[in-house]
């Protein structure tokens, strides 16, 4: 098993910003809707302080968790567009830099 303070140290501060922001906006969604973390927790098929942990914004919690907390409270709806290739910048860029046209070198043998 993997070391999790291994995992987490080299976390940056704006992604432990982000993962608080998230947990915390999952807690309001299931306080919203009236449900108890014990209820949320039965319907993710995790425990108690796994739905805790993912409201306080825990990096540890799986990514598998986090879609399925997401789909039960139907906030699931732009995930499939989260890395999308079609709106990937910096990849695109890359993408057109490479496949661009080829800088050739002059030919010192070309005496006509």
């Amino acid at each position: 098993m993997a070391n999790t303070k291994r995992l987490t140290s080299g976390l940056s501060d704006e992604v432990r910003a982000t993962l608080t922001i998230i947990g915390a906006n999952i807690r309001l969604a299931r306080k919203r809707r009236k449900l108890s973390v014990a209820t949320l927790a039965e319907r993710v098929f995790v425990s108690s302080p796994t739905i805790q942990k993912l409201e306080r914004g825990d990096p540890t919690v799986s990514l598998g968790v986090l879609v399925t907390t997401l789909w039960i409270l139907r906030l699931d709806g732009e995930l499939k567009r989260l890395a999308a290739p079609e709106l990937d910048a910096v990849g695109l860029q890359e993408e057109i830099r490479r496949l661009g046209p080829k800088r050739r070198r002059a030919r010192d043998d070309l005496d006509f």
